[in-house]
């Protein structure tokens, strides 16, 4: 199980790619691909049959529904999440408290080994109405993947 959170120590690239701005990153390794051969391990381990079949089913299902063992493969095992603070833009606090605080903003971000999940991502966000805008930065993000 020691293998599904990480290596050897290692640079973190993420950092090299935060904006300015940063208040706070987090960086996780993950091995998706290790979990998906421990799970039916693990569910054969449970010694009840009720369990394995239920298992089974839904691993068949979540590979029918979004093509789960090959968006497992398609993850290159790190995950992050970084908050940024606008200082140039602010956002006014309750008058009862008083002044201002930086416009926060979050992004989450994969290291990926292909392009699945991002075109799975991408086609998730634009059956949102707002994404139909002339100006949604999701079009100029379709044009870079």
């Amino acid at each position: 199980m020691v293998a599904l959170f990480g290596s050897e120590p290692h640079e973190i690239g993420m950092l090299k790619m935060l904006p300015a701005d940063t208040a706070l990153a987090l960086s996780h390794e993950f091995n998706a691909k290790a979990l998906m051969e421990w799970l039916p391990e693990l569910a054969k381990a449970s010694g009840d049959e009720a369990i394995q079949a239920q298992f089974d089913q839904a691993m068949q299902m979540a590979d029918m529904m979004i093509g789960l063992r090959d968006l497992a493969g398609s993850f290159g095992n790190q995950v992050g999440l970084f908050v940024t603070l606008d200082a140039e833009n602010t956002i006014p606090l309750p008058p009862e408290i008083g002044g201002e605080i930086p416009t926060p903003g979050l992004g989450l971000v994969m290291k990926v080994e292909d392009d699945k999940i991002a075109d799975m991502v991408l086609i998730a966000l634009e059956s949102f109405p707002a994404s139909r805008s002339r100006n949604n930065p999701l079009r100029a993000l379709r044009r870079m993947s």
